[in-house]
């Protein structure tokens, strides 16, 4: 396959549509610097698939796009077509970006994806990573590059690229699928857990739901009996109610009569009080219009001297404008004077020009056939110089290659005898390297005894470490769990303090059951026998009493100081079944100082049947069995198990509260011990780290020792071989240097010839010159005074203009003087005319304040009469007022007694309210359904509970209700909807496991084929590149090999060169030259193992000297018939060797131009433009 046709339209240089040919073979593109041939590769390289801007030597992808140029506007589409052509078909690759920035690509006319042209050239052998294209400036880099990126050639030759980029994705399956698993595992372990709960939650529903049941048929009665008993009470307060009702309306009638009377009073004093106030607002208004009519009086006489003083600026101004307007007509005459004067001068001037211009013409007229000759003799004399130089410069280059054969020649002899002083001195270095060898084993031996020791002493500390990680966490699981439980209780002991609706007073101590404590065995009989007191608040009895005033309290007290007739623990200690006194196995905490508050005591026995005999004998004392059963001084016997209650929660909570201390002093040691056990295991890791770096130095040491040793070998044998290379190589530029000799003398006698011939031209031409200098020299004379004359004419014409605008000026201000004046003039009239009507309003507001200051007069006297009358009025009010406030206290009295039972009514109202409201909160239904509801059936001669034992009953199922806690009413629908999906997951799970295991081996035969390709692919390319590099060279050393041969799958790639006579420590130390050259030995290298279908090279051949670039050459026409090259040079050797030659150029600014060559009667290229 090769590269057929390229069409190229909008792209970078080419704005019009440009094709060209390809053939195959070696095709040159040549052309001046700037004219567009890398535009071309670039071109070849977008089209194929090139998506970063470097490919196309810009910042931003729009640069591809013709930017357009002074006559032609900028384009808005770049689109390259490339035609591809082998023996059974052709394939045509199109891709087209718009300045927007969209971008499409198509094959074989159809719009594609990238991936779809890069897996159609894959096919065609035609490289991904395009090493087929070496870019400007390239060729040299690639010995510096990095290993990956010589590695990915290799890849890219040996076709495991594709089975690279399949492992990629098998591993990213993989490490889905694995992540997946984790999580999936996670998933059905929280199911599990799920699935197990609600198994639990659905027994508990079903339990929950029977308590529930229950509670409400106690809610039912407990409503019923409520309400009765709220109704019997509302009818009495009602009653009561209205008897202060009617009370309250007789006494407000009565207030009513005595209001009456005082609201008469209270209006004839307002009626008063508004005449007065009248008569002081008409006298303050009287006197606000004496003080304006003065004011305005005064302002009138200060207006009229503001107007007689206008008048007289007025006339002045209107003088001086006068004056000025004579001067205005005095300027204008001078002014158009001048104009006429200026006028006949420009008249002479234009005269003038005319003569220059006629002289001018006859000048030039004379000028331009000796231009013509002059340019003439000018272009023989540089064709001829350029003949004479480019003689010269061969004659030079003759001579230059004469003297670096001479060079190449002692530099050869040196490089000899050099090679016979290396040869001796790499034997010596065999014989050192050899002794570092051995003295390099006898240390790793050493090194690695002492790592196996220390690998032991970790294993035996990480075993210790491991024991106590599982003991520090053994008891931290036991105190965690102690801490969960402490809180689940504190949290029960809060909810049942809340039950309690104990008023808050200042001195109390708190509850009973906080502050006393027995043993944990004897905490359920206290709170038996003592459940009461045990939620009673410890205070004094005058802080009760303190509590007590002014306030209503609720809830239960024990009072200290008190005495109780407890049973003395004496007498019942030889008693048969007696235990002791439950009061004596209480302890008093440090918030009791005084002791314990008067509770009553009682005796602990055996079982019933011995408290029964003993109370028998003793009835005054109260017997509590260890089962909880109940005898006490009243003879009422309480059998049955026996509950929790706040005492032994509180006696719960104390005991764990000491066990998570004991809890947390066992931890500390462990969690120390651990601590310096890891810090061991630390220091051990980091003393094998140590142990392990040097090992892996000393190892590395003696591979490179072994590397060096048969490296000196082969350079050894190989300086041998140089010897006998140079003494040929000297034979060969003797034989050279002879036949250069001959060819200077031929070039020598064309320089003499040329010499003569371009001195010739040139004394010719400089006659030429001197006689067209001379008539110059008339032309410029006469052209200055024609510019002279020009300007001076536009002078005059200026000044004209100027002073025409002058007297345009000095009308427009005659004018506005006129206008002024006479607007100065009416100002004068306007002013006198004001002045008279100031002096007439002066008159009369005289007249007015007179009038206003007799009014003032008479009201001050109505005013002080009336305020006589005003002080008499409010006497009487007051008296009034007295008698009214004291019916109004009787009156508020009664509305209080009134307001007491109305609220006794509201809160019974609002009894029943919220009775009713809790009835359909709890069970949905109002009290008339209650009360409607049949009682339930009671079996014969059990008593109807009263309403305190229904109360009691419900309290005890709510508690065991609310120990319940959350219980899930839809656990079994849960539970079979988790166990489904604990199903599916289960199946979920194999299926993944499955699929690893398949993705495990495909990677692993991925692997294989991938190692087994790449290094048999490497081992051809090293061979390829070896024999290559010694072609080039004409000897040397080069080789292709694994910077980690014990990893071929990831190994970097490095190359070593040493050029002939040579010992370099780094690739970077080769020259130009010589980087490039192995640069393409290694490209051919490739080619031969895998040859591309084309090759496109830019100024590769720019650092080679002229035998290696002959060298290269040679190889490439052995090659050429396989593989298709594009060259762009500036080379003369370079192109000798092309079958077609195309050629750039800009006739136009930024638009490049192709032309062909044709060559040895070969096919003409062609190029549509």
């Amino acid at each position: 396959m090769y590269i057929k046709r390229l069409e190229l339209q909008g792209f970078k240089t080419f704005p019009d549509r440009t094709k060209i040919l390809f053939n195959p073979g070696i095709t040159i593109i040549i052309g001046p610097n700037g004219t567009g041939k890398s535009n071309i590769v670039e071109a070849i390289q977008w089209v194929l698939g090139g998506q970063r801007v470097r490919t196309v030597r810009g910042e931003k992808i729009d640069d591809a796009v013709f930017a357009g140029t002074a006559l032609r506007p900028p384009m808005g589409m770049a689109d390259v077509s490339l035609v591809l052509q082998n023996s059974e078909d052709e394939i045509t690759v199109n891709h087209r970006v718009f300045r927007t920035g969209e971008s499409e690509y198509r094959l074989d006319g159809k719009i594609v994806r990238l991936k779809d042209i890069q897996d159609e050239l894959w096919k065609r052998t035609i490289s991904e990573n395009r090493y087929f294209v070496i870019e400007q400036g390239a060729i040299g880099t690639f010995v510096t590059s990095k290993p990956v990126e010589k590695r990915a050639l290799i890849e890219e030759a040996a076709g495991t690229a594709f089975f690279k980029d399949k492992k990629r994705q098998a591993e990213n399956k993989l490490e889905d699928s694995e992540r997946n698993l984790v999580r999936l595992e996670d998933i059905i372990a929280e199911v599990s857990k799920a699935k197990n709960s609600l198994a639990r939650q659905a027994g508990a529903a079903e339990r929950y739901r029977r308590l529930r049941e229950r509670v409400r048929e106690l809610n039912v009665l407990h409503f019923r009996l409520k309400s009765a008993q709220l109704a019997a009470g509302q009818a009495d307060i009602l009653a009561r109610y209205e008897e202060s009702s009617i009370r309250e309306r007789e006494q407000q009638a009565r207030l009513a009569d005595e209001e009456g009377a005082v609201n008469q009073k209270r209006k004839n004093v307002w009626e008063l009080e508004q005449a007065f106030t009248g008569g002081r607002e008409n006298l303050y208004t009287i006197r606000s219009q004496i003080a304006r009519l003065e004011a305005e009086r005064e302002r009138d006489a200060k207006r009229s001297e503001f107007i007689e003083e206008s008048r007289r600026k007025a006339a002045a101004d209107a003088d001086e404008r006068l004056r000025e307007l004579l001067g205005l007509e005095e300027e204008g005459a001078r002014s158009r004077e001048e104009i006429q004067a200026l006028t006949a001068a420009l008249v002479v001037k234009k005269e003038a020009i005319v003569s220059f211009e006629r002289t001018l013409a006859e000048t030039t007229a004379r000028i331009s056939p000796l231009l013509e000759q002059s340019d003439r003799l000018r272009s023989d004399h540089l064709q001829k110089l350029a003949e004479w130089t480019a003689a010269r410069n061969d004659a030079a280059k003759v001579e230059k290659e004469l003297e670096m054969l001479t060079r190449q020649e002692e530099k050869l002899k040196t490089r000899k005898e050099e090679a016979r002083a290396l040869v001796e001195a790499k034997s010596e270095d065999l014989r050192g390297l050899e002794s570092r060898r051995a003295a390099s084993l006898e240390e790793s031996g050493a090194v690695r005894g002492e790592w196996t020791a220390l690998r032991g002493r970790l294993a035996e500390t990480a075993e210790t470490v491991a024991g106590l990680e599982h003991r520090l966490q053994e008891l931290r699981a036991l105190r965690d769990a102690d801490i969960h439980h402490l809180q689940a209780l504190e949290k029960i002991a809060v909810k049942e303090r809340a039950s309690d609706e104990t008023s808050s007073v200042d001195g109390a101590l708190g509850l009973l059951a906080e502050l006393v404590e027995t043993e944990a065995a004897d905490a359920a009989l206290v709170d038996v026998f003592w459940k009461d007191e045990s939620r009673a608040a410890i205070i004094a009895p005058e802080d009760l009493l303190r509590g007590l005033d002014g306030r209503t309290l609720k809830g239960r007290y024990l009072l200290l100081g008190g005495t109780a007739g407890d049973p003395d623990g004496g007498e019942w200690r030889d008693q048969p079944g007696v235990l002791g006194t439950l009061k004596s196995r209480l302890r008093p905490g440090s918030r009791l100082p005084g002791g314990l508050p008067a509770l009553p005591d009682a005796v602990i026995v055996e079982d019933v049947r011995t408290a029964v005999r003993l109370w028998l004998e003793r009835p005054g004392a109260n017997f509590i069995t260890r089962g909880g059963d109940v005898l006490s001084a009243a003879g009422l016997l309480s059998l049955g198990p026996r509950r929790e209650g706040l005492f032994g929660l509180h006696q719960e909570i104390r005991d764990l509260g000491r066990t998570l201390s004991i809890r947390e002093a066992e931890i500390a040691p462990v969690a120390g011990e651990l601590e310096e056990r890891e810090n061991d295991r630390r220091e051990l890791e980091r003393r094998i780290e140590e142990a392990a770096g040097r090992l892996a130095g000393l190892e590395k040491d003696l591979i490179q020792i072994d590397k060096d040793c048969s490296l000196a070998e082969a350079e050894r044998t190989k300086l041998k071989e140089d010897i006998a290379l140079f003494a040929h190589e000297l034979e060969i530029l003797a034989m050279d240097k002879a036949a250069l000799g001959e060819k200077m003398k031929t070039h020598a006698a064309l320089v003499e010839r040329l010499l003569e011939e371009k001195n010739a031209l040139q004394a010719e031409g400089e006659e030429r010159e001197r006689e067209l200098a001379v008539h110059q020299d008339k032309q410029n004379a006469d052209s200055t005074g024609l510019a002279t004359a020009k300007g001076e004419v536009h002078v005059l014409e200026a000044k004209i203009k100027s002073l025409e605008d002058l007297c345009l000026a000095l009308a427009r201000r005659k004018e506005a003087s006129q206008i002024k004046i006479d607007e100065l003039q009416a100002g004068v009239r306007s002013s006198l005319e004001e002045a008279g009507r100031i002096k007439t309003a002066m008159a009369d507001s005289a007249g007015k304040i007179t009038g206003f200051q007799t009014r003032q007069e008479e009201l001050e006297k109505s005013l002080a009469e009336g305020e006589i009358r005003l002080s008499t009025a409010r006497k009487d009010l007051e008296t009034a007022e007295g008698s009214l406030s004291g019916r109004r206290m009787e009156h508020e009295r009664l509305k209080d007694e009134r307001m007491a039972w109305e609220v006794r009514k509201a809160e019974i109202e609002r009894d029943m309210v919220n009775l009713e409201e809790a009835c359909w909160t709890e069970l949905k239904k109002n009290l008339h359904e209650i009360r409607s509801e049949p009682l339930p059936e009671r079996e014969p001669g059990i008593p109807e509970p009263t309403a305190a034992e229904v109360e009691a009953d419900l309290e005890n199922a709510r508690e065991d209700m609310a120990k319940y806690k959350t219980v899930n009413l839809m656990a079994e629908e849960e539970y079979a909807e988790q166990k489904q999906r604990h199903d599916f997951l289960i199946a979920q799970r194999d299926d993944l496991r499955t699929s690893i295991s398949q993705t495990k081996e495909a990677i692993s035969q991925i692997n294989g084929e991938s190692r087994d390709r790449f290094l048999a692919a490497l081992t051809e390319i090293n061979k390829n590149f070896q024999d290559l590099f010694i072609t080039l060279f004409k000897g040397g050393t080069a080789e292709v090999r694994l910077i980690d041969e014990a990893n071929p799958l990831e190994s970097g790639v490095e190359v070593i060169a040493q050029p002939p006579g040579k010992k370099l420590a780094n690739m970077g130390l080769l020259s130009g030259g010589e980087k490039s050259l192995t640069s393409l030995a290694f490209l051919f290298a490739l080619f031969r193992f895998k040859p591309t279908p084309f090759c496109i090279l830019d100024e590769i051949d720019a650092a080679l000297d002229e035998p290696n670039l002959v060298r290269f050459l040679d190889l490439m026409k052995t090659i050429k018939s396989e593989t298709q090259f594009i060259i762009i040079t500036h080379n003369y050797k370079t192109m000798e060797v092309a079958d077609y030659i195309y050629g750039t150029t800009m006739e136009e600014p930024n638009v490049t131009r192709v032309f062909s060559m044709k060559l040895d009667k070969k096919p003409e290229a062609e190029t549509d433009a």
